[in-house]
């Protein structure tokens, strides 16, 4: 299940607008509406900021189990070289937006 559709989950379980959520998450709500349809790859602070309030595991959110190369390098880095959360949470957004350009450049 993609950010997006986990999102509007947690939207939907407590019974919340989408500009409820927007509220929340202090942004408007056709921005958290991208967010929901996956038209946008959320930011660090982003998936962050969804973790701490709506209290859900960054892990469930990007998927990393369910990931075998993110899963891989989240281990690597998380236990390898001691970084924190935030810096491999950086990592894996640098990763996805590389992934992304890739894509469109493939697309033409």
């Amino acid at each position: 299940m993609s950010f997006g559709k986990k999102l509007k989950s947690i939207r939907i379980r407590l019974n919340l607008t989408q500009i409820d959520m927007a509220e929340r998450l202090i942004m408007d709500q056709s921005a958290y509406s991208r967010y929901e349809t996956d038209k946008t790859n959320p930011s660090i602070e982003i998936v962050k900021r969804v973790s701490e309030i709506f209290s859900v595991d960054i892990n469930w959110l990007l998927e990393i189990e369910n990931n075998p190369k993110a899963k891989f390098f989240y281990q690597q880095y998380s236990q390898n070289n001691n970084l924190d959360d935030e810096i491999i949470l950086f990592m894996l957004d640098q990763q996805n937006k590389l992934t992304d350009l890739l894509e469109k450049l493939r697309k033409g």
